[in-house]
């Protein structure tokens, strides 16, 4: 049988977080300007490309439909997400123009097979010219782990946010 623990931490973006998370995901597909391309990927014990990298204008009444779909799943592959996209992005972004990944979690994974000590070299390794991808976090409820989102965020360049629908448009400037 689980106990509380096993029940809290395979539920860690549960509730008004994956609400929050999928209201902000929306607000931020609708910034996008039709030209941008966008690759949306899941995680919760498994990795799912929700959509492929290409242009929205394509697709987005399509992500928009899936995104609003989007439900609370077991366990949380954080850090093996950010590694994943990190890598499509270095290798299917274009370099002439802005690279950036945006992670909305709580920060707490609970089923990677890479530490965050493994994901850290990765994700600076890349960025060291300056030029590479910067990810953003955007932390979401009170119980989120800033320092993990922030430690994710700045060797690229990125920046930790508060998780608020509202903070999506600073996202989108920054």
């Amino acid at each position: 049988s689980r106990g509380l623990g096993d029940v809290y931490k395979r539920q860690s973006m549960g509730g008004e977080k994956i609400s929050a998370a999928r209201t902000s995901l929306i607000e931020f597909v609708n910034l996008l300007d039709g030209r941008d391309r966008l690759q949306v990927i899941l995680f919760d014990d498994e990795l799912i490309m929700l959509t492929p990298m290409s242009q929205l204008s394509d697709k987005r009444e399509d992500v928009t439909r899936r995104v609003s779909g989007i439900v609370e799943g077991d366990d949380t592959r954080l850090y093996d997400a950010v590694k994943l996209a990190y890598e499509e992005m270095e290798a299917n972004g274009d370099p002439d123009h802005i690279r950036a990944i945006v992670v909305l979690s709580d920060g707490q994974d609970t089923a990677s097979e890479l530490s965050l000590g493994q994901l850290l070299p990765v994700i600076h390794a890349q960025s060291e010219s300056g030029s590479g991808t910067k990810i953003f976090t955007i932390a979401f409820g009170g119980d989120a782990d800033k320092d993990v989102l922030q430690q994710i965020a700045e060797p690229t360049g990125g920046k930790l946010y508060e998780g608020d629908p509202k903070t999506i448009r600073e996202v989108y400037a920054d």
